[in-house]
């Protein structure tokens, strides 16, 4: 059927709805941040006050 919606809390490409890269512009101490995640557990450290991203 053309243009069925995907089953209830799926992403529409049928991928695990995982985060797989992060892209920020112009935020806090960061001109442009881009990282690629992998699979798994991704940390974030750094001092107060330099914008971590999450």
């Amino acid at each position: 059927m053309q243009g069925s919606a995907p089953a209830a809390g799926r992403p529409p490409d049928g991928g695990n709805g995982a985060l797989t890269r992060i892209r920020l512009d112009y935020f806090t101490a960061f001109r442009r941040l881009d990282l690629e995640l992998i699979p798994g557990i991704n940390v974030f450290i750094g001092a107060n006050g330099t914008g971590r991203p999450i």
